[in-house]
């Protein structure tokens, strides 16, 4: 709110979602011009790296940007406010996991 000069309910949104999850690294919005967490290293950048790609866990903590997404969702709704996530598809999350353009490549 206070880098864009917006009021407007807090929402968490990632439109790269999955490459966290996976094993990647992310980075978050800090300066001008970033809007979204994104993606700093893809999980996968060779064939054989999609073999060692594990399913994440969401029995215990969630993973990743999920676990995020939570810690928003649970402050709204404390103090009665909406509760809003945008975080993506299941396509989204598959065509992060590698470099976008290498994911349409294949």
């Amino acid at each position: 709110m206070r880098l864009h000069g917006y009021e407007q309910t807090p929402m968490y949104g990632y439109a790269s979602c999955g490459a966290w999850e996976l094993g990647g690294k992310i980075d978050f919005p800090y300066r001008k011009g970033q809007g979204a967490p994104y993606v700093e290293e893809h999980p996968v950048n060779t064939v054989e790296d999609v073999e060692n790609l594990k399913v994440p866990n969401f029995r215990n903590e969630l993973p990743g940007a999920y676990k995020e997404a939570d810690k928003v969702a649970s402050k709204c709704a404390e103090r009665g406010m909406p509760v809003t996530l945008q975080i993506g598809s299941v396509f989204t999350a598959a065509s992060v996991v590698a470099e976008t353009s290498k994911f349409l490549i294949g």
